[in-house]
């Protein structure tokens, strides 16, 4: 079954759609990003795609998928990932 606290890196992206933006347990946000009470929605995760640091100035990830098919895409997988 999926560990919903821990991946490799960061924390674990299944049930992220819903989530609000760093206030899972066990890991490091920045300060920015806990204090952007940013729902994960399909629209938000896209910005957040899109570019990271313009979404949440401050936030600690820089991240930019400039393809808006390959943002879908992601967005598609996330909404896939389920527990087991």
């Amino acid at each position: 079954s999926a560990d919903l606290a821990h991946g490799l890196l960061g924390p674990n992206l299944v049930g992220v759609i819903g989530r609000t933006a760093g206030t899972m347990a066990g890991w490091e946000f920045s300060t920015a990003l806990k204090d952007s009470k940013v729902n994960w929605t399909e629209e938000n995760l896209s910005k957040w795609l899109t570019d990271s640091t313009a979404f949440v100035a401050g936030a600690k990830m820089d991240l930019r998928v400039p393809s808006r098919f390959e943002r879908e895409d992601v967005i598609a997988y996330l909404k896939s990932l389920r527990t087991k």
